[in-house]
């Protein structure tokens, strides 16, 4: 999470109630808050708190927008370092 998310001040986690367009689908860290993880619901551009790895799962499964299995292999491959 913490290398493919964007890290931001907890300020404006809490000064936004609706995320802009650039964030949503996207995974927000709170830098002053434990490194508190968010998902940017691209439907109602709201976070919602991703917590331990099995809710974070749910969280995705259950808003995530989901993906056909020709349309995600036009998606080229990367290396996390």
């Amino acid at each position: 999470m913490k290398k493919l998310g964007m890290v931001v001040s907890h300020k404006f986690m809490t000064s936004n109630e609706i995320f802009p367009e650039r964030l949503l689908g996207g995974i927000l860290i709170d830098a002053e808050d434990s490194g508190k993880a968010y998902y940017i619901n691209p439907r109602n551009k709201r976070a919602y708190y991703l917590g331990r790895p099995g809710q974070a799962l749910e969280v995705i499964k259950n808003l995530g927008l989901g993906i056909s299995n020709k349309d995600i292999r036009k998606i080229d491959l990367g290396e996390i370092n």
